[in-house]
């Protein structure tokens, strides 16, 4: 057996080259070809050092067996990964850790559970990518090198719109629904065709510019290198900026999701003829929840095509969203930093500068001077231990801080006494800080008040229709609802409303699903013998033929007639008798 792959001696004598944007499933397949082996298996192992590494054209694992066995002629691990495959684009909102871990997985073994572990089979969307070519690109290699191969830009995902020609892309049969998994094959015009839909139905994109924009974001994703993606804070902060700037906002400048809800289903109608994006919000609510998770930073959407049509639909270029983001980059990193740093100047106030500022033997500036942080952060440090510090009063004489204290004892809003004193909120809320217990007394008063009003408002319009739920009511005073269920859900629970009985769910009728199924069944075993009359139907070619039908393959008990029918259609038929006399 040969153990290094430059042992093997091709046609050419030599480790061939890549070609043109060519994917690296598309290299070995052509490895393969070369090297006239008749199992895949044997390629594989010889490639990538295991009978099933490497096949997936997506992510393929057992890459250090490949770049050590080439010798690095093919390039190292993560230039194959960066260039000629779709993992930049897969990763490209995925944070810096969870890339080095997929960088290593890929490294050493096969992607295994990385599809789950990167959101991708969650996501709503199909986790195996198609294989995809375009008939102009076949045309020209074949003139060009003298074979088809698998370009790597026509594998990105949201990618159905060839970027050279604008020629709709053909889906290959081979690779899809587990039908061929662990095989090597070049691009041929007999196993390329429409995408088709879950039922069977055959869909060709056509050219528009929402495709063919998706397609130009898929392509700069996928030049952006593997360990710069994009932070989630900055996308989902330059996603709120743009959409305030398209007018979907209120008075007050703040976004308004419910504004550019038309819009995005707009937008994603015109996509969902596409089966890779049939999962695409369908209605209002779901474009609205949609919109709402993809603006939402603790439940970061991290899914590459959830993003790019978030993307194509709010920027009018490329060019246009890297910029928003890295002006969005440039304010924000230096926050976490900043903040640990007055982390770090708080905690270096030392036992020894409290004492001796406690014991009045150095001022409030001596001991911040000391500590190495602001007067205003060291006094505020200082309350915190029931100090009081020494004031010396401009604008708030004796009197006048006293009644000030007073007023915010009993809660009294910051706007509303710096208002009354003519002082600024700022020195408000130094007060607050520097005063001992009186910030916390504040917070306490305020916490009681908003309370008090939140409890009225809900019981008034309880009394005033007595007949409605708490879901109604919520409806009418979303705001109160919100905070009372944030912060006193005991007893919104104690005041509800009348319980209506739930909505029924929808019941499953199998025996309806069992009819249409096993039609479908039908019909597509009668194309597949129109087309190949002396070949016999095997249950792979259906499921190839009717992606549903594979959908379906774990409920066949509850699906009697399709069962039947499959069984019928797949049985193997006699041959006819080959006896040289036939009984007379």
């Amino acid at each position: 057996m040969l153990n290094n792959v430059l042992d093997l001696e091709t046609p050419q004598h030599r480790l061939p080259g890549w070609l043109p944007d060519e994917s690296l499933f598309s290299w070995a397949s052509r490895f393969h070809w070369l090297s006239g082996h008749v199992q895949s298996a044997r390629t594989s192992r010889m490639l990538f050092g295991h009978a099933r590494s490497g096949t997936a054209h997506d992510l393929p694992g057992g890459l250090g067996h490949l770049v050590e066995g080439s010798g690095g002629e093919l390039g190292g691990v993560e230039t194959i990964l960066q260039w000629h495959t779709i993992a930049p684009v897969l990763l490209a909102f995925q944070p810096l850790e969870k890339i080095e871990h997929v960088i290593d997985q890929l490294r050493t073994s096969s992607p295994g559970m990385l599809k789950f572990q990167l959101g991708l089979v969650t996501a709503q969307f199909r986790a195996n990518f198609p294989l995809k070519a375009c008939p102009e690109c076949m045309a020209r290699d074949y003139v060009e090198h003298q074979i088809a191969y698998w370009h790597r830009v026509h594998q990105l995902p949201g990618v159905w719109i060839c970027p050279l020609h604008g020629a709709a892309l053909l889906e290959a049969q081979c690779k899809a629904n587990g039908v061929g998994r662990f095989e090597w094959v070049l691009p041929a015009a007999a196993e390329l065709s429409a995408p088709q839909s879950a039922d069977g139905r055959s869909v060709m994109a056509t050219e528009n510019t929402v495709l063919t924009q998706l397609a130009s974001f898929a392509v700069v994703l996928a030049e952006k290198s593997l360990r710069q993606p994009l932070v989630a804070n900055a996308v989902v902060h330059s996603h709120t900026k743009a959409l305030t700037e398209a007018g979907y906002a209120t008075l007050t400048g703040k976004p308004r999701i419910s504004l550019a809800v038309p819009s995005y289903l707009e937008h994603c109608t015109k996509l969902r003829e596409i089966p890779e994006l049939a999962s695409l919000p369908a209605t209002p609510l779901e474009a609205e929840n949609h919109l709402r998770r993809l603006l939402s930073i603790p439940r970061f959407v991290r899914h590459p095509l959830h993003q790019m049509v978030m993307i194509s639909w709010l920027y009018p270029t490329p060019d246009a969203f890297l910029a928003a983001y890295n002006a969005e980059q440039v304010s924000t990193p230096g926050s976490p930093g900043l903040k640990q740093h007055k982390a770090l100047k708080s905690t270096a106030v030392t036992s020894t500068v409290m004492d001796c500022y406690a014991r009045g033997e150095i001022s409030a500036r001596k001991a911040s001077a000391l500590a190495g942080v602001d007067i205003k952060t060291f006094m505020a440090h200082a309350a915190s231990h029931g100090l009081t510090s020494t004031r010396r009063p401009k604008k708030l004489k004796p009197d006048l801080y006293l009644r000030l204290v007073q007023d915010l004892e009993s809660g009294t809003d910051k706007t509303v006494a710096a208002d009354k004193y003519g002082i600024s909120p700022h020195t408000v809320t130094t007060i607050l800080r520097t005063v001992p217990g009186l910030q916390s007394l504040w917070h306490t008063k305020r916490q009681q008040a908003a309370k008090t009003q939140a409890r009225q408002s809900w019981q008034k319009a309880r009394q005033e229709a007595p007949e409605l739920n708490n879901k109604a009511l919520r409806l009418l005073l979303p705001a109160v609802y919100a905070w009372l269920y944030r912060n006193d859900r005991e007893w919104l629970q104690i005041h509800a409303g009348p319980s209506f009985p739930d909505t029924p769910k929808v019941r499953v009728r199998w025996d309806q699903r069992d009819i249409e199924l096993a039609h479908l069944v039908e019909q597509a075993a009668l194309e597949i013998a129109q087309a190949e009359p002396h070949k016999r139907i095997t249950l792979q070619a259906l499921y190839k033929k009717l992606p549903l039908l594979r959908m379906r393959l774990g409920a066949l008990a509850r699906l009697p007639l399709t069962l039947q029918i499959i069984k019928r259609i797949t049985k193997k038929q006699p041959q006819p008798s080959t006896t040289l006399f036939p009984e007379k």
